[in-house]
């Protein structure tokens, strides 16, 4: 048993890379052991067809009206044909 106290943090199979030296910047063990849970847990971070079937649905869908306006207002695209072979970089709503 290790004397670590940030063992008790991570869960199983989560190993601390904490003495690990890479030309990356780290992210705390205990950060992305959280951030890995929390995505996991149910609700925390729906599918667009997940958010559908909750009771906030009609206040997400309002958000979603809003923003898809002010999107538009600004002129944040233009509508073209996509071309042969381009790579199209995708979207998604994060809910």
């Amino acid at each position: 048993m290790s004397a670590r106290p940030s063992d008790s943090l991570l869960p199983n199979g989560v190993q601390d890379t904490a003495d690990v030296v890479d030309e990356w910047e780290m992210v705390s063990v205990e950060e992305f052991a959280m951030v890995n849970v929390t995505e996991a847990s149910k609700g925390i971070m729906p599918s667009f067809e997940e958010a559908k079937n909750h009771p906030d649905w009609p206040k997400w869908q309002e958000a979603i009206k809003v923003e898809l306006a002010n999107l538009e207002a600004n002129g944040t695209w233009e509508l073209i044909e996509r071309l042969s072979g381009a790579n199209v970089v995708d979207s998604k709503w994060v809910l």
